[in-house]
């Protein structure tokens, strides 16, 4: 029954392939976000990364701690976001969304994150300019420019959580209008089952 639901007898591309390619494509968009993120922010401060996470590199370089933290800060999150994407656009009675249509939402709303997160990130270094934080255990002065780092990747956590909900809505809703407006030749479309 479940190999049935994940095979089509159609002409149509098979859902398990429709779901792994969002899937694996979720997890590249979000690795790439978050390595392009890390580089801004470590070379901004580098401290977030060296003094604040586990050490899972002997390096104080902000590119290989952005190359390191941007993998594995992001792709459990791709995982999971592109998992609930791909459910929602191939599953249930509705006419499917395409990986391709979902990735390109999903591009298009990771832009605009990321745009949000720099935009964060320069209002945060102009407000936290010349303040410092003590952390406990470690008493060293903190600069305003690592709370603006801090900051940051709090945002950007937080908007792809939102970003995540609001795709899976958005491709349900899509799928919806697909029953009510069928598409005359939409390659991208994929048929129910």
């Amino acid at each position: 029954m479940v190999l049935q639901c994940l095979v089509n007898s159609t002409n149509a591309k098979p859902m398990w392939l429709e779901i792994t390619k969002t899937v694996l494509g979720t997890v590249f968009i979000a690795v790439v976000y978050g390595i392009t993120h890390d580089m801004v922010t470590a070379h901004t401060e580098i401290s977030y990364f060296t003094m604040f996470h586990p050490h899972i590199i002997n390096s104080a370089s902000p590119v290989d701690q952005a190359l390191a933290w941007g993998v594995i800060a992001t792709w459990w999150m791709g995982l999971m976001i592109g998992v609930a994407i791909a459910l929602c656009s191939q599953l249930g009675p509705n006419p499917r969304i395409s990986a391709g249509q979902a990735l390109k939402s999903l591009t298009k709303a990771t832009v605009f994150v990321f745009i949000v997160a720099m935009a964060t990130l320069a209002i945060g270094l102009r407000f936290f300019e010349g303040k410092t934080v003590e952390f406990q255990p470690d008493p060293s002065d903190t600069s305003g420019r690592f709370l603006a780092v801090l900051t940051t990747h709090q945002v950007s956590y937080f908007l792809s959580a939102i970003m995540a909900v609001g795709l899976c809505l958005v491709v349900l809703r899509k799928r919806s209008k697909l029953v009510a407006n069928p598409p005359t030749s939409n390659p991208e479309t994929i048929p129910p089952q």
